[in-house]
């Protein structure tokens, strides 16, 4: 079941983490050249690592205000 807005969603734990971090780097509201460059990297676990400080930024400018408008806000 998932979560709603503001809620964790389990994630089912047969799914490999590499796809995983894959999708979210995919599927997250964010520039199109941070996707890519997160695509790029070659350890997954540094794109995991470069996603999530790169999302914390985006909830903690959303939280503050500065990051209204930007295309890096979490929805």
């Amino acid at each position: 079941m998932a979560g709603g807005p503001g809620q964790a969603t389990p994630i089912d734990e047969s799914i490999p983490f590499a796809s995983v971090v894959n999708a979210l780097c995919q599927t997250l509201d964010m520039e199109a050249a941070l996707k890519l460059r997160l695509l790029e990297m070659n350890d997954v676990r540094e794109r995991c690592r470069l996603l999530l400080a790169r999302r914390w930024e985006a909830m903690a400018s959303a939280r503050s205000g500065e990051g209204r408008g930007s295309r890096e806000d979490v929805h």
